[in-house]
């Protein structure tokens, strides 16, 4: 961690781990977004209290600044009673938070940083998840996956979340047809995706929300 990347030309940088007892086979990748990217709210789509097949069943948190003296608030489990942990980070700096975050997890800050989301299930040799999360500010109405379940019994699921403070509807339209959706204020809903076809999701007022997905999701 801490270091620092420029280049005077675009580039992609990712990060990927794993454990030495268990190799790559329990390993996982993010983006590592450029600081202009960064933002400073952000909101967990997904969480432990997210019914899929035990892939959320653990969902910890990491938040990096940007600057020096970044005060960042984090509410790891939304609008439940859990008080929020406030911590100042300086440049380069992070903090995790261990478990426990649910869906509509949120953090903010005083100046722009990066947040990630760490999942898995607890015990397994092979599953877990990471996703780089996006600032709330840049969610958009329409997203689209080039992923379809496969053939061999590994569903593809997209995850569409609503910050909203009114219920959505969600058109979702995959080689079978399109299908309408309504996710209720702070839901997530599961939708899976037809074999051998992408999708594409868009709001139909045009209302910001967030979508993720999880390939190759066996359900046992």
């Amino acid at each position: 961690a801490r270091d620092r990347v420029t280049a005077s030309k675009a580039l992609v940088v990712t990060r990927a781990l794993w454990s030495v007892p268990t190799g790559p086979v329990l390993a996982e990748a993010v983006e590592v977004s450029a600081t202009i990217d960064h933002g400073t709210r952000y909101i967990a789509p997904v969480g432990e209290d997210v019914d899929a097949y035990q892939m959320f069943e653990f969902v910890g948190m990491a938040v990096m600044a940007d600057q020096d003296n970044t005060v960042v608030t984090i509410d790891k489990d939304g609008a439940g009673p859990a008080a929020p942990v406030t911590v100042t980070l300086n440049r380069g700096e992070s903090h995790y938070i261990n478990g426990g975050v649910l869906k509509g997890a949120e953090v903010t800050a005083t100046k722009p940083v990066q947040a990630h989301l760490l999942t898995g299930d607890i015990g397994a040799y092979y599953e877990t998840r990471w996703y780089t999360l996006i600032p709330v500010g840049d969610w958009f109405n329409r997203y689209m996956s080039p992923v379809g379940s496969s053939t061999t019994g590994q569903p593809c699921h997209i995850f569409l979340y609503n910050h909203n403070a009114t219920p959505i509807t969600i058109s979702a339209a995959s080689r079978l047809g399109t299908e309408s959706i309504t996710v209720a204020p702070g839901a997530t809903y599961r939708w899976t995706a037809p074999q051998n076809s992408g999708s594409m999701f868009s709001s139909a007022g045009g209302e910001p929300f967030s979508a993720i997905a999880t390939v190759g999701a066996a359900p046992n």
